[in-house]
C-alpha cells in the first residue's frame, strides 16, 4: 500500500528548479546529437522530423523557462520531454548505425519504435515499484550525470568508429556501438517518471495539502 509520505517523497526525489543552465544545456544535447545523426542516417523522412522535433523541442523549452520557470508541472514536462525525446534520438542512432552496416535490416524499423515503448513500460513498472517500495523515501540518491555521459559515450563511440573502421569489420564494430546506444535509449526511458510525477502532483494539490504547499512554496501552476 502506498502512503502519501512515499508520493511526495517521490515528487521531491532529485527535484531542481528550471534554470536557463539546465534549458540551454539540455537544447544543445539535443541538436548535438542530431548533427551527429545526420552522419549515418540518409533517410530524409527521418532527418526532417527530427530537425522539426528539434525546432519544437527549443521553442518548447523557451517558452517554459521565460515563462512558467515557477511552475512545478513546468519543471516535471521539461525534465519528462527532454528526457524522452534524448530517448527517442538514441534509439535513431541505434537503428541509423544497424541499417549503415547492412541496409538489408530496414525491415527492423518497426522493432525500435516497440523497443521504446517497452523501456516506457519497464520504466514506469520500475517506479511504481520503488515508490511502494519507499526506496525515495529511505535516502536521497544524488542525481548523476546521465546526459553528459550518455553524449560523451556517444561522442567516443563516433569517432572510434570513423577511425578504427577500417582496420575492424564494420559487420562487428557497428551493431556492438548500436546495442550500446539503444541501451542508452532505454536507460532514458525513465523519463516517464516526470509525467507520472505530473499526475500524483495534481491529485495532491487537489486535496490542498499544506504540506505539499511546502515543498513546493514557489509553484506558479
Amino acid at each position: 500500500m502506498v502512503n502519501e509520505n512515499q508520493l511526495k517523497a517521490f515528487l521531491m526525489h532529485n527535484f531542481q528548479p528550471l534554470s536557463k543552465k539546465n534549458c540551454i544545456e539540455s537544447v544543445l544535447i539535443v541538436w548535438f546529437l542530431s548533427v551527429f545523426l545526420c552522419i549515418f542516417n540518409e533517410a530524409k523522412t527521418i532527418l526532417y522530423g527530427v530537425f522539426i522535433a528539434d525546432v519544437v523541442i527549443t521553442v518548447f523549452s523557451l517558452i517554459l523557462m521565460l515563462g512558467f520557470r515557477k511552475s512545478v508541472v513546468a519543471v516535471f514536462l521539461f525534465d519528462g520531454v527532454s528526457s524522452l525525446y534524448q530517448s527517442v534520438l538514441f534509439n535513431i542512432f541505434s537503428y541509423s548505425l544497424l541499417i549503415f552496416c547492412d541496409p538489408k535490416k530496414q525491415s527492423l524499423a518497426v522493432v525500435f519504435p516497440i523497443l521504446f515503448l517497452i523501456g516506457i513500460f519497464g520504466s514506469s513498472l520500475l517506479i511504481f515499484y520503488q515508490i511502494r517500495n519507499g526506496t525515495y523515501s529511505k535516502k536521497k540518491i544524488l542525481k548523476s550525470p546521465v546526459t553528459a555521459i550518455s553524449v560523451f559515450v556517444a561522442l567516443v563511440g563516433i569517432i572510434f568508429s570513423r577511425v578504427f573502421l577500417k582496420s575492424i569489420s564494420q559487420s562487428i564494430m557497428l551493431p556492438i556501438i548500436s546495442a550500446i546506444f539503444l541501451l542508452i535509449s532505454m536507460i532514458f526511458t525513465i523519463g516517464i517518471g516526470y509525467f507520472i510525477r505530473i499526475f500524483i502532483y495534481q491529485k495532491l494539490k487537489k486535496q490542498n495539502d499544506p504540506e505539499l504547499q511546502i515543498l513546493f512554496q514557489n509553484d506558479d501552476s
